[in-house]
């Protein structure tokens, strides 16, 4: 058996135009082959990608017989499925720090200066490991060393 080959018929062209969804449809012919992979591949590297404005879309593929194959490639307009959407809106923020606590001091610089003033601290409940937090006034204007 000779080679397999793709012809495009020449009634191919056939065009649908409509408003919302256009097509367009070209016909091929594949001969010299039975099997369906060949003819396949050959209608999928034969056909365009695009034609006019138009995007592939699918194949439709039947054998008529004694190694004769009938393609046809539909193209249709491409429709973006793509959903964007943005929150322009403002947030809020919560602030967990105090503004009065300014700094991190390493152990060296508490023992050689002053230390900051520190709104909460760590109270011993019991002498297991179980702790509470307790919340103290804070010291504005003394002199007094910690």
């Amino acid at each position: 058996m000779a080679d397999p080959i793709i012809i495009e018929r020449f009634d191919s062209k056939e065009i649908t135009e409509s408003k919302d969804n256009p097509t367009h449809d070209l016909v091929y012919m594949i001969m010299n082959t039975e099997e369906y992979s060949v003819a396949k591949g050959l209608i999928a590297s034969t056909a365009p990608a695009k034609v006019g404005d138009l995007f592939l879309d699918d194949y439709h593929i039947v054998h008529l017989g004694n190694g004769v194959w009938e393609g046809t490639a539909r193209y249709v307009k491409w429709k973006s499925e793509s959903q964007y959407s943005f929150d322009t809106g403002g947030g809020t923020q919560h602030i967990s720090q105090s503004i009065a606590n300014v700094g991190k001091y390493s152990a060296a610089l508490r023992r050689s200066t002053s230390v900051p003033s520190v709104s909460r601290m760590i109270v011993l409940k019991e002498p297991t490991s179980q702790f509470r937090f307790s919340t103290l006034p804070r010291r504005t204007t003394s002199t007094r060393r910690w």
